[in-house]
This record gives structure tokens, C-alpha cells and sequence, in this order.
């Protein structure tokens, strides 16, 4: 029989998936990643995890995803004054929302 290595338990992380025996969620494995830390990172900062266990993560979240869901992304085209605003560079449009990085 195989060891489950990502388990789910209501009294710990609130019942996010973690790696078992730890409090490690495959979340921040994932969270890790995509902001550049490499697996060698994590498992330093995280000794009781192998590279088993972030494949598993991975795995995880990849059959997540894989489930029959539906993520909706909301559109959002700018006004009139917002156009002219971006224009005159006030404000930046990125993936369909506004980013103000001018006073």
C-alpha cells in the first residue's frame, strides 16, 4: 500500500491540503515556486520534506485543476476618461484591471 504524502484534516491549516506530518500546504509549496525558489530552497527551509513530497504537491494541484470546474475571468474595458488617462500615462491597464502607479 502506498503512503499518502498530501493529506487533508480539518484541525490542521483549516483542512488545506498539506504535505502528511507536516503543516507544509501545497499551497505555499506552490506559492514558493512561483516566486523562483527552487526546490532545493524549500527543502532546506523545510527539512522533513523530500522531493517526493513536492512532486506530490505538484501532482495535487495538478489533478485539482484537472477537475470539472469552471474559473470565470471577468473582462474589464476601460472608460472613456480612463482610456485618456492611460493615454497620458496616469494609469496602467494590466490583465483587465487598472494599476495606478502615478499620483
Amino acid at each position: 500500500m502506498q503512503k499518502r504524502l498530501i493529506v487533508s484534516n480539518p484541525k490542521i491549516m483549516m483542512s488545506k491540503p498539506v504535505i502528511a506530518g507536516t503543516r507544509v500546504t501545497v499551497e505555499m509549496i506552490l506559492e514558493k515556486l512561483s516566486a523562483g525558489e527552487t526546490v532545493e530552497d524549500i527543502l532546506e527551509a523545510h527539512p522533513r520534506l523530500t522531493r517526493e513530497a513536492i512532486r506530490a504537491a505538484l501532482a495535487f494541484a495538478a489533478e485539482a485543476l484537472r477537475a470539472d470546474v469552471i474559473y470565470p475571468v471577468v473582462e474589464v474595458e476601460p472608460e472613456e476618461d480612463e482610456l485618456e488617462a492611460i493615454r497620458e500615462g496616469e494609469i496602467e491597464f494590466k490583465a483587465g484591471k487598472y494599476v495606478n502607479w502615478r499620483a
